[in-house]
């Protein structure tokens, strides 16, 4: 298995359908294939890289990004997940989540402490 490609050709073929297909020959051919683009988003998911430091074995990231947020807003990635979630076995392959991609807002950290009078103030009086 090359090293750019993570998912199985099983893998492929199960979610390739979700992906927009050209029609015709209407605009332009485009450079990066869906299942480029797709294992590009992958990637970036697993390594937690910016986009601007993706790989150029994937192509443009600029390219990839673009196709991501149309992806996105189309709600593709919401029919994968449930298209895997009918057989759990694939799905566990694909996510992982951990705490280093759950961030904390900036604020959250380095708080000043409230002071609290002393004890000795109040055996004083």
């Amino acid at each position: 298995m090359n090293r750019k490609y993570h998912l199985s050709q099983k893998q492929w073929k199960r979610i390739s359908s979700f992906f927009p297909q050209s029609k015709g020959k209407r605009g332009f051919k485009a450079k990066i294939s869906n299942r480029d683009a797709f294992e590009a988003v992958v990637y970036i998911g697993r390594t937690g890289i910016p986009w601007r430091d993706l790989p150029d074995q994937y192509g443009a990231w600029s390219s990839i990004y673009m196709r991501w947020r149309r992806w996105n807003s189309a709600g593709i990635f919401d029919k994968i997940c449930q298209e895997l979630q009918k057989d759990n076995t694939e799905l566990r392959d694909m996510l992982h989540i951990d705490s280093t991609v759950v961030r904390a807002h900036q604020h959250a950290a380095g708080a000043s402490k409230k002071k609290r009078p002393s004890p000795t103030m109040y055996w004083a009086q």
